[in-house]
Parts: structure tokens; C-alpha cells; sequence
């Protein structure tokens, strides 16, 4: 991984891990609704 700005790479790598995570959370509720029903 080549970053141009130092601190550009680990902006990316926060990004990338914060949308895991909300579609991870958005999964998951969306599973449990289904399962409820």
C-alpha cells in the first residue's frame, strides 16, 4: 500500500472500518427483524 501523504493510509483504513461496521450493524438488525417475525 503506497500512500502519497503520511496519515492518508490510516484515514482509509478508519473509513473502510467504520462502513464495515455500520453494514455489519445494519445486517444484523436486519437479521434479527427477520428472525422475530
Amino acid at each position: 500500500m503506497t500512500a502519497t501523504m503520511p496519515g492518508s493510509g490510516e484515514v482509509e483504513v478508519i473509513v473502510i472500518a467504520q462502513s464495515c461496521h455500520f453494514r455489519g450493524r445494519y445486517l444484523s438488525k436486519h437479521l434479527l427483524g427477520t428472525l422475530a417475525q
